[in-house]
């Protein structure tokens, strides 16, 4: 996987005519005048855990940022924007636990700071307790204060045990990542909308016959052009591919030069996780914009990365400028 790069970000959202604003690094925002806004601050996700072992082990998905929501009046006046870090995707031959992420926030004269804390890295065991990730919690958001998605408790059955990420919740409490047992099999991270098919049913790529079948899952853009794009190479390495990613967006398996890459999901989601016999190095799939990373959980003696979390973010969308 290379090349990754920042969001794009379009036009402002639902028919506004004023930009959408989109803050991934921390920095004193001068803000260039009167203006109403919705204002949206989103904690970082916390990485996946990561295990090679062929005992009955979990490696967890990580948890994701708090997201912490106002209607604002701000003034033509200085704003600290704090973004916080994903936690940092682990990698190894043994085992380890996911890295938190970091809590991001908006303070100023006149508005009450908004906090969204960062999710808890992923844990991995060999039984059920403290396999699970929680959530980023939020506070000071004038409208709500939503817990980033976690990932639940879970007692392994077999080997290759693993969870995707949470989601963020940008209308209500994140999705948790869903637990996946299969060999060479994904477990989906949390969805900003919820999953509409179950992730036994979302390896790789969807069966055509599944489309006639269930209800399949659609893509959603809360902020109108806000898309996560990456670059890809192909399996010779010498010609990448570029690709952007809606929110909603599910991830898929890909193999490229005798590697497994978990590609990842639309920003705000969780990562997913992937776990197998592959004789190859793996790569579960990154949160993005404070989604938990997927945890990895593969064979003895295999070298892999878990997914990192993703970085927070603050979105701020005028709704009317001026005196």
């Amino acid at each position: 996987m290379s090349n990754f790069t920042d969001f794009i970000s379009g036009g402002g959202g639902g028919g506004s005519p004023f930009p959408t604003m989109v803050f991934q690094q921390s920095t004193t925002w001068a803000c260039p005048v009167a203006m109403e806004a919705m204002v949206y601050v989103i904690g970082a996700g916390g990485s996946g855990a990561f295990i090679a072992s062929n005992a009955n082990h979990n490696a967890g998905g990580g948890g994701a940022g708090g997201c912490a929501v106002s209607k604002l009046t701000l003034a033509a006046q200085n704003y600290t924007l704090t973004i916080g870090s994903g936690g940092t995707s682990v990698v190894g031959y043994n085992q380890a636990h996911g890295n938190d992420g970091g809590a991001s926030s908006m303070s100023g004269s006149g508005v009450t700071t908004m906090t969204a804390n960062g999710g808890t890295g992923g844990r991995w065991t060999t039984a059920s307790s403290g396999s699970g990730s929680t959530g980023g919690t939020a506070t000071g958001g004038t409208l709500y204060n939503n817990t980033g998605g976690g990932v639940p408790v879970n007692t392994p059955t077999t080997a290759f045990s693993k969870s995707g990420g949470g989601g963020v919740g940008l209308y209500a409490a994140g999705q948790d990542g869903t637990w996946e047992q299969g060999n060479q099999d994904l477990a989906e991270g949390g969805k900003i909308m919820g999953l509409s098919i179950t992730s036994s049913q979302t390896m790789s790529a969807v069966a055509h016959g599944l489309i006639y079948k269930k209800n399949m899952p659609v893509t959603s853009q809360p902020f109108a052009g806000l898309k996560f794009e990456f670059g890809y190479n192909s399996a010779s390495l010498s010609s990448p591919n570029t690709f952007s990613v809606s929110s909603g967006a599910y991830s898929r398996k890909s193999t490229a030069a005798s590697v497994v890459h978990i590609l990842p999901s639309g920003p705000f989601c969780g990562g997913a996780g992937y776990g197998g016999s592959d004789s190859v190095q793996q790569f579960a799939a990154a949160g993005i914009a404070g989604g938990g990373g997927g945890g990895m959980s593969q064979q003895t003696a295999r070298y892999g990365y878990s997914g990192g979390g993703g970085g927070g973010i603050i979105i701020i969308c005028p709704i009317s400028m001026g005196a």
